[in-house]
């Protein structure tokens, strides 16, 4: 195999998963060696939507191989192949679920400038979560695709 650790890995990286990190240690005999790539996603906020959450997690599991030194390679490339579509299209619903979250915020902000401005001279009182009433934009919650997060 021509390719070099690094190509290896590479398809794995994407705009969710932007850095890994990599430990190589020795394996369960003397012949091996075991390899685990982990993918270093960034936080999610608690108050993230739940297949956010999960797409973060599945983004986040590690790929281990184990093998002769002469295998890892190819056990890897497999490995990442593998997974590299899956990969792939998780991170695209999360790059769309925080494009969502952040036209929301950004939304959410001009409105409150907009309210802030006209009603500053009332005051008012609020207690609870806060809810929001604008559905228009909305997504509906039970149309959320399905993804197998089997590995």
């Amino acid at each position: 195999m021509n390719s070099t650790l690094l190509e290896l890995v590479t398809p794995i990286l994407n705009s969710k998963t932007a850095k890994v990190t990599m430990d190589i240690s020795a394996g369960p005999t003397d012949d091996e060696l075991q390899v685990v790539v982990k993918p270093v996603i960034g936080p999610v906020s608690d108050k993230a939507p739940e297949e956010l959450k999960v797409l973060c997690a599945a983004l986040g599991q590690h790929i281990k191989v184990t093998g002769e030194p002469g295998d890892i390679e190819r056990l890897l490339a497999e490995r990442v192949n593998e997974q590299a579509g899956k990969r792939h299209q998780w991170a695209n619903r999360a790059a769309q679920l925080d494009a969502a979250i952040a036209a929301a915020a950004a939304k959410d902000a001009n409105g409150s400038k907009k309210t802030t401005s006209t009603t500053s001279t009332k005051k008012t009182e609020t207690s609870g979560a806060l809810v929001e009433t604008d559905t228009e934009d909305s997504p509906n919650e039970n149309e959320a695709p399905s993804f197998d997060l089997d590995l």
